[in-house]
């Protein structure tokens, strides 16, 4: 296991609900009701399921607002390497699993950004501090 796939499973904390089809709401369901936990709590038939999502986000990229989607081409390169027969509902499951991280994650982010600002002046501009700034 990467070390990226272990960041994966340890900071994102919501149990997705694999059983429940695997749409992104049934998704969200869980998240919202499973927040909190220490540890995900995975069905057993999603195992196989969350150890790609997780050994595939441990590889994603990144750019300057956060981290890039796992795409189709890194699903079934991933998939043919390791020899998974996926199906369709396979990779849209991934993909839920995917979306509802990236969403938990640029959340964390927005919550620390918000948290590391520092507080906006109260008193507005006037002309001599307008001149103390730019001259």
């Amino acid at each position: 296991m990467s070390t990226g796939a272990a960041w994966c499973r340890t900071t994102w904390t919501p149990s997705c609900a694999i059983r429940g089809g695997g749409n992104e709401a049934s998704c969200k369901r869980a998240a919202a009701s499973s927040s909190g936990r220490g540890s995900p709590n995975i069905p057993e038939a999603g195992r196989d399921l969350w150890e790609i999502f997780a050994d595939l986000c441990g590889t994603r990229t990144y750019h300057a607002a956060g981290p890039n989607p796992i795409s189709y081409a890194e699903i079934q390169s991933y998939a043919q390497v390791n020899r998974w027969p996926l199906k369709p509902h396979h990779v849209a499951t991934i993909r839920a699993l995917d979306a509802v991280w990236i969403e938990h994650v640029m959340i964390r982010s927005q919550a620390k950004d918000a948290r590391s600002q520092s507080p906006s002046s109260m008193q507005g501009i006037n002309p001599a501090a307008f001149d103390a700034v730019f001259g």
